[in-house]
């Protein structure tokens, strides 16, 4: 799609979309491009694997049609084993990726491709930029934002499910890292809500590792079994909020302006967290990877999420992906 409007991939397969002259060349052969000057674009119901680049990738580079790609709607697909990313997103303004289904993602191949294998990535000047009710599993990271090249502006992801993130060294090569979301800056504005992180052999929450996030908001996620549930540079993140969070096996690790902080007491001694439940089991479903990890009544993330003006069940708002209601 470049220099495209009302357009739309419906109900497709895409698939094995190959690089030459040679496999895994640094050049990008996508499943879906999405360039400059295109607007209200809908890729719905598709499913898209193989792919000697991304699934689907938005960008501003075609000279012949001047324009910032706007309004753009990526729902209901079903993304997996790129050689890339599921989706990546660079210069694109009120980008929707809502309820789509990611999985198979590693580190690309060849030089300067898909660092640590993630399945979303915003970066250079994206802003406006919505991730809503996706499932992400079995990948190297779920979301990187922010890659030193350009600034991004606000990007709001929200009731995300990410579980079962692997950490794989192949040759002495890292192909995944087990990462859930991260925003390396610059970042202006990031907001993580009412997501769900399970089972990450490294980090569920990364904030300011390589530059500035001039603002982050951290509410009402369930961070459970992961090696590092917050790792923050709190000196490249000078508005932060964090509050009615769930820790369960997942320790900080944050360099709050120089001074380590390893455990939540510590964090939340300087007045963050301090509505957040601590080391207690969120209590899942059974076989909660097949039933959409929802709470188990009595489960300590019921009730007690800060509101969002969502509808909720019983008393209140619940911590975590989706809201229980039985």
């Amino acid at each position: 799609f470049s220099g495209t409007t009302d357009a739309a991939l419906l109900n497709s397969t895409v698939h094995n979309n190959p690089a030459t002259p040679v496999p895994n060349s640094a050049i990008d052969h996508h499943g879906v491009l999405i360039n400059s000057g295109s607007a209200r674009v809908l890729i719905r119901g598709n499913r898209s694997y193989g792919n000697d680049g991304d699934s689907v990738q938005c960008q501003n580079t075609d000279p012949a049609h001047p324009g910032v790609p706007t309004d753009i709607t990526i729902e209901f697909n079903r993304f997996y084993q790129d050689v890339e990313n599921a989706v990546d997103i660079k210069t694109c303004n009120n980008m929707s990726v809502r309820a789509n289904k990611l999985y198979g993602y590693r580190a690309a191949l060849a030089q300067n491709r898909s660092p640590h294998g993630f399945a979303m990535v915003v970066h250079e000047n994206a802003d406006g930029i919505l991730v809503e009710l996706n499932r992400v599993w079995d990948s190297g990271g779920a979301l990187t934002i922010g890659a030193g090249n350009g600034t991004v502006g606000i990007v709001l992801a929200r009731r995300n499910l990410v579980f079962d993130a692997p950490r794989i060294i192949d040759s002495g090569r890292g192909l995944a890292e087990g990462n859930g979301f991260q925003a390396a800056g610059p970042v202006t504005d990031v907001w993580f809500l009412n997501n769900t992180f399970y089972n990450l052999a490294y980090r569920a929450i990364r904030l300011g590792s390589d530059a500035p996030v001039q603002q982050a908001q951290l509410f009402n996620n369930i961070v459970a079994r992961a090696n590092i549930g917050l790792n923050l540079y709190k000196q490249n993140v000078p508005a932060l909020t964090s509050n009615n969070n769930l820790f369960f096996q997942a320790p900080p690790v944050i360099d709050f302006n120089g001074t380590s902080i390893t455990t939540w007491a510590a964090w939340q001694a300087l007045g963050y967290d301090t509505a957040s439940v601590i080391g207690k089991d969120p209590q899942f479903v059974p076989n909660p990877r097949y039933n959409d990890f929802f709470t188990l009544p009595g489960s300590p993330a019921r009730d007690v999420a800060a509101p969002t003006g969502e509808p909720f069940c019983f008393t209140g708002l619940d911590i975590g992906f989706l809201e229980s209601c039985f």
